[in-house]
């Protein structure tokens, strides 16, 4: 075989940030030496292709025996006879019923390789099967492997889930009286926006951060010096700005800001927007995700609105009235899919107290909803997104005896399919819970924050797997009679606030921190795909990056996947360990390199 007399330097990838620039300008300066050395190697294999292993090219006229190979003078593929052959007259690759490809790509494979670029030098040897190496454990078909470094064997990704951490409640502020809204939000890094009215009724924010082990709150800022109620509060990280709303007592207008947050101190930014003149009810209407700040709200039906997040100022767009509601439906929350860039809202008609999901997308801030989708009898409801095509519902269930349960929604674009397995959550009363109260951590753990036994101030820890979920824990924070004030989780501290309203005596508004189990795992350190199902101590061949893996099962072309805490591979980019993009349900052409 020729050699490459080029020592190529490293693929650039910005996994490697520090050094990015630095390595592309010396990849693309050995490029040019690189190709030529290639065009001579092409020039060598095929130069070997007329005297390897026997192979000749094909001669029209000639006479050849079932299993001959030919060497085609048309696409320089090799080819095995199929049948015994008086005479060929036809060139093999024209000739399918005589010939078949013994070596080489055919037109439809090469096709998928088209768009591919070499990068780096290539053993050809690896280009079909992979690399090889000795399994450390069982490994199956189409896993992500790592490669143990004391031992060069590679393994399958593997993780273990550890134990939540539950810290001791602290107050927010004393007789903070508003419920009926999502008081909390995570900002990052362990800070948090609250809302709520205290003396007079006006409408305050506090940031409050946990990063270092203890609540420490900063100065309360007064939002309106007017008596208003039904406050809600959410961090949209594009435009990296808090938004409040709140309905005012006098007129019941619906009022929204933003804020800049530094340290600890919130500074208004947006002027005092009016959402909505006159709304009969608002609960938890808010919520933010790319840039987009959207708002629900009951006034003689259901209707929303999204407004387009400024530096200093809220766009509206044009105010929706939601498809085949009732004139009496009540948001009572909404959530926001990263993954699918739509809006969810659940709410219940006050005619027949059924409970409904709608999924709405948009267009900017130009909003399109789907059908009402009936969860069935009830009054509460709360919802969340989990992954791609799937939210999170938590609800009183009024047919089974105003039991607590949780399950999964399935939906595509913006119709709703069909409802997962509904789990009861232990000793939960959905009753007074018109608030968030769904925490997403991963797409395999989800933390529910409500009231419980005898009104007290609890938390579950719900695992899912194949859809279905198992309530592993429920922890009572406060043995007082409360009222749920929301949930939020800061992805990047692994924090999580829960508030509610102490009702003992002074309306006091609380906090506590939950730590959920944090996720041990190795897939930081993946190196590729595994082509078989192996033995300990077996041989396994590993595809990696410029490789296409057919070992997979229902991707979708065309989307971009990743690396999760298990090994397998999501949409969903919170794990940040891209590994490549779908060319078919089963192929995967792997693009990067850990």
């Amino acid at each position: 075989m020729a050699d490459f007399a080029t020592t190529f330097p490293d693929t650039p990838s910005r996994q490697r940030s520090a050094t990015y620039s630095t390595d592309k300008d010396a990849f693309l300066a050995a490029t040019p030496a690189r190709v030529a050395e290639l065009e001579g190697f092409a020039v060598y294999v095929d130069d070997r292709g007329t005297d390897a292993s026997g192979v000749t090219l094909w001669v029209a006229g000639t006479a050849y025996n079932n299993g001959d190979v030919v060497k085609s003078p048309a696409d320089k593929l090799t080819y095995r006879a199929t049948v015994d052959q008086a005479t060929s007259t036809t060139d093999p690759s024209s000739d399918g019923g005589n010939w078949e490809i013994a070596g080489g790509l055919d037109a439809v494979n090469q096709a998928k390789l088209n768009f591919l670029t070499l990068t780096q030098a290539v053993n050809l040897d690896d280009v079909a099967s992979g690399h090889q190496y000795t399994a450390e454990g069982e490994i199956t078909a189409g896993e992500t492997v790592v490669l143990k470094a004391a031992t060069g064997k590679v393994s399958a990704v593997s993780s273990t889930t550890g134990s939540t951490v539950y810290g001791t409640h602290d107050e927010v502020y004393s007789t903070a009286t508003s419920f009926h809204g999502k008081q909390v939000c995570a900002i990052g890094n362990g800070k948090f926006g609250f809302v709520y009215n205290g003396a007079s009724n006006y409408i305050r924010i506090v940031i409050g951060d946990i990063s270092g082990g203890t609540w420490i709150f900063g100065t309360p800022v007064i939002i309106e010096s007017e008596a208003a109620a039904e406050c809600s509060i959410d961090y949209d990280s594009t435009s990296d700005r808090v938004v409040t709303c709140y309905r005012l007592t006098s007129g019941s207008n619906l009022i929204a800001h933003t804020f800049s947050v530094s340290g600890n101190t919130p500074t208004a930014k947006a002027a005092k927007t009016t959402i909505k003149t006159s709304v009969n009810a608002v609960k938890s209407p808010l919520v933010c995700g790319n840039g987009y700040a959207f708002f629900a709200y009951e006034d003689s039906s259901l209707q929303a609105i999204c407004a387009t997040i400024g530096d200093a100022s809220l766009t509206l767009g044009s105010e929706i009235t939601m498809n085949g509601t009732g004139t009496e439906a009540s948001p009572v929350s909404v959530a926001y899919n990263p993954e699918d860039d739509v809006f969810l809202i659940s709410y219940y008609e006050q005619t027949n107290f059924d409970a409904y999901a709608i999924i709405v997308s948009h267009s900017g801030n130009t909003l399109t909803d789907g059908t009402p989708y009936n969860i069935g009898p009830s009054s509460r409801i709360a919802i969340e997104y989990l992954s791609t095509g799937k939210a999170i519902v938590t609800y009183q269930d009024d047919a089974d005896a105003s039991k607590g349960k949780i399950r999964i929604v399935h939906y595509s674009g913006t119709t709703i399919s069909s409802l997962g397995v509904a789990t009861e959550l232990s000793g939960m009363d959905m009753i007074i819970v018109p608030v968030d109260t769904i925490v997403r951590v991963s797409e395999a753990l989800v933390m529910v924050g409500g009231i419980g036994a005898s009104d007290y101030p609890t938390v579950w820890e719900c695992s899912i797997s194949s859809d279905v979920f198992t309530e592993d824990n429920a922890t009572v924070f406060q043995s007082v009679d409360s009222e749920p004030c929301g949930v939020a989780y800061d992805t990047a501290g692994n924090n999580m606030a829960f508030c509610w309203n102490d009702k003992s005596g002074s309306d006091y508004l609380r906090v506590v921190d939950i730590q959920p189990a944090p996720i041990a795992t190795d897939a930081d350190d993946w190196i590729g795909i595994a082509q078989a199902t192996v033995a300990e101590t077996e041989a396994v061949s590993v595809k990696k990056a410029g490789q296409v893996d057919a070992c997979q099962t229902g991707l979708t072309i065309g989307t971009t996947y990743y690396i999760d805490n298990d090994g397998s591979l999501t949409a969903n980019t919170s794990g940040g360990r891209k590994i490549g993009r779908a060319l078919s349900a089963t192929e995967l052409y792997i693009t990067e390199a850990a």
